[in-house]
């Protein structure tokens, strides 16, 4: 056969390998590839005695959502009303667990407290006062979240919205995750 590029046409492997053992050069490069190969063997030995030791070295990927509420906008979270409902549950088993105690007074026994919310679509920081209704006992963020949002971000009913705590920045961080379709016009 002819030389190609300067090799020997038949000492050309066209096959596809992730590994291969002549790679290998010395004998500690050979028990580091044994040990990584062994990593995707997971025999039923191995399974058992995992089991009666009652620990798994087996990786399990799971798909974690990030935000401490989703939600779909009611009419009410955008007309004139001027008010975004959080659930109870994200407020009272997420947000109170980390938030600082005097604010959780302030928001579930006062007039509230001011919250930074970072839009992270757009980039720009907002401040929302967020407080408990007495009447309904809901929580709601209020004042500035028509003008900061509703109206400026064009927010609408059906829009979907996802919310999480930030703890390196201390804020919440705000995004639209999906827009409604545009009524038809005829």
């Amino acid at each position: 056969m002819g030389e190609f590029g300067g090799v020997e046409a038949q000492n050309v492997s066209v096959e596809l390998k992730l590994f291969e053992e002549s790679w290998l050069n010395n004998t500690e490069d050979e028990r580091r590839a044994r040990r990584i190969r062994r990593f995707s063997e997971y025999s039923r030995e191995d399974k058992e005695e995992e089991e009666g030791l009652r620990v798994s070295t087996r990786l399990k990927l799971k798909r974690v959502d990030p935000f401490d509420f989703r939600k779909i906008l009611t009419k009410s979270d955008c007309n004139g009303s001027c008010r975004l409902i959080v659930p109870k549950e994200t407020v009272e088993n997420i947000w109170f667990e980390i938030w600082d105690k005097n604010m959780v007074v302030k928001i579930k026994y006062e007039t509230g407290e001011h919250v930074r919310v970072w839009d992270n679509d757009t980039r720009t920081e907002h401040s929302l006062k967020f407080h408990r209704l007495p009447s309904s006992q809901l929580y709601v963020f209020t004042e500035n979240w028509s003008r900061d949002f509703t109206r400026r971000r064009g927010l609408r009913e059906g829009d979907e919205i996802g919310v999480f705590w930030d703890f390196l920045e201390s804020r919440l961080d705000f995004r639209v995750l999906v827009k409604a379709p545009q009524p038809m016009h005829h």
